[in-house]
């Protein structure tokens, strides 16, 4: 095996210069990713609502046209400069240990919170700015192994994808062959648990005796945030009735809307046995078991193989 080669006397008289060492990212890198993050504290300190959305634009902007090397300086520079003031903390948390009164607390609640989840709170407020911080998450997830100390970036988006994706604000819609292809392309991508062999399989599952329902986030109409596949009998499955003094339309409701969303919208999938499902409340959305009533010609109807919840990647 070829030894590693030596850095060129240039290359090393040029670091020397300019203070590079090696493993450096690039000087295009490092400038590019300082702008974003200069951008990023400008959008912090702007107060106006038409600017402040000029500059969530250009900011976004800026971080989609960051090249690998630079992302990564991003990333870093958001842990070094949008992370609490440890010093401040420890001061608000003394005087919260010596009075703990409402008003403590709360100053101490200001200064754990990351400037990050603001920022994010400000770029979530222009169109596609849902969509970019999904994706910066799928990047930071990716390489948390090899950068564990990202892992407040993604604390930090998971809280906020915990109000933002709350399952009041979804949609749920049916899902048949008429839907549009892209998000019948996404469910072929997305199903984790029984995969899609292409188009004609997918086709198959939705036939007449089949049901696929999706909640949709108004932000986000062609990305299935959460997907639920039901199969169709004349009669409840053995071990999967809808029992318990309740109508199967009611503990079918509930199957199919009460869960808990992803606080982290990624490609995984939950299994839950009908006989657990509805142990909260029912919801306010009974569009798709009424939808199976008139479906169904039978006594009763039964998911098979219990529930099945789709997630989208990025959602955790």
């Amino acid at each position: 095996m070829d030894a590693p080669t030596k850095p060129s006397l240039l290359r090393r008289l040029l670091g020397s210069i300019t203070g590079a060492r090696p493993g450096d990212p690039p000087r295009a890198a490092v400038r590019d990713a300082r702008r974003a993050i200069w951008l990023c504290h400008a959008l912090l300190s702007e107060r106006g609502d038409v600017a402040g959305a000029r500059l969530a634009r250009e900011t976004l902007a800026a971080y989609q046209g960051l090249e690998d090397l630079a992302l990564g300086v991003f990333f870093d520079l958001l842990i070094k400069e949008f992370s609490p003031d440890p010093q401040d903390v420890v001061r608000v948390a003394d005087a919260y240990r010596q009075d703990p009164s409402q008003p403590n607390l709360i100053r101490l609640q200001r200064a754990v919170e990351p400037r990050r989840q603001e920022l994010f709170r400000r770029l979530n407020t222009v169109a596609g700015g849902t969509a970019v911080l999904l994706e910066m998450r799928r990047r930071v997830l990716k390489q948390l192994v090899e950068r564990p100390h990202w892992v407040g970036i993604d604390a930090d988006l998971a809280h906020l994808f915990n109000s933002w994706f709350n399952r009041g604000f979804l949609v749920l819609q049916r899902i048949d062959w008429r839907t549009s292809a892209i998000v019948l392309e996404k469910l072929i991508k997305y199903e984790a648990v029984h995969e899609i062999q292409g188009w004609p399989d997918l086709r198959r599952r939705l036939q007449a005796d089949r049901r696929c329902y999706a909640f949709f986030h108004p932000v986000l109409p062609d990305e299935p945030v959460i997907f639920i596949e039901v199969a169709l009998t004349r009669a409840a499955a053995a071990g999967a009735e809808f029992g318990g003094g309740r109508s199967g339309i009611g503990r079918l409701r509930d199957l199919l809307l009460d869960h808990q969303l992803p606080g982290r919208p990624a490609g995984r999938v939950i299994r839950q046995p009908a006989d657990q499902a509805g142990r909260r409340g029912p919801g306010s959305r009974i569009s798709a078991a009424e939808d199976l009533r008139y479906a169904v010609p039978g006594p009763g109807f039964s998911p098979v193989a219990g529930r099945k919840v789709g997630r989208a990647p990025g959602a955790r």
